[in-house]
C-alpha cells in the first residue's frame, strides 16, 4: 500500500511538473509574441514617439507593460492553484497511509495482547504446578508386632 502511494505521489508530481512547465512555456511565448506585436508598432509609430512628453512616454509604457503583468498575474495564480492541488492530493494520500498504518498497528497491539495473555496463562499454570510439586506430600505406615510379652508399634511418616 505504502509503494502505491509513494507511486501515486511520484505521478502527480510529475503531472505538476509538466503543468507548470506548460504554464511558463506559454506565458513566455505569449509575452515574447506580444512584446514582437509592440516592437512592430513601436518602430511603425516611431516618430510619435519621439514627440511624446515624459509623461506621456510614462503612460505609454505602463500601458503597454501593464497586459503582460496582468498575464503572469494570472499565470501565478494558476500555478499556485495546481500546487495547492498537488498539496492536497499528497496530504489526502499521506491521510489514507497514515489510516492504513494506525489499522497495523492495531493489529498488532492485538497480536502482543494475545501473545501476552498467552505467557501469562503459561507463566500462572508454570507457577501453579511449582507451588503443587513444593507441597509436602506424606506418606505414612503402621506396623504393629506383638511378640510373646512384648508388643510394640511403629509408626512412620516420609515426606515423598
Amino acid at each position: 500500500m505504502v509503494e502505491g502511494a509513494a507511486a501515486q505521489i511520484e505521478s502527480d508530481k510529475e503531472g505538476h511538473k509538466k503543468r507548470a512547465k506548460a504554464l511558463r512555456t506559454g506565458g513566455f511565448y505569449m509575452s515574447a509574441g506580444y512584446l514582437v506585436i509592440m516592437g512592430v508598432w513601436a518602430v511603425s509609430e516611431f516618430r510619435e514617439l519621439l514627440a511624446m512628453t515624459p509623461n506621456e512616454f510614462g503612460d505609454l509604457l505602463a500601458g503597454v507593460f501593464s497586459p503582460l503583468a496582468f498575464l503572469w498575474l494570472v499565470l501565478g495564480f494558476l500555478q499556485q492553484g495546481q500546487e495547492l492541488q498537488a498539496s492536497v492530493s499528497a496530504l489526502e494520500l499521506q491521510g489514507e497511509e497514515l489510516r492504513n498504518s494506525v489499522e497495523q498497528q492495531r493489529a498488532l497491539v492485538e497480536v502482543s495482547r494475545a501473545q501476552m495473555e498467552a505467557d501469562l496463562t503459561r507463566i500462572r499454570t508454570e507457577a501453579d504446578a511449582a507451588e503443587h510439586r513444593a507441597q509436602p506430600k506424606f506418606a505414612g505406615s503402621i506396623g504393629y508386632n506383638y511378640g510373646g510379652d512384648t508388643a510394640s508399634f511403629d509408626l512412620e511418616f516420609r515426606n515423598v
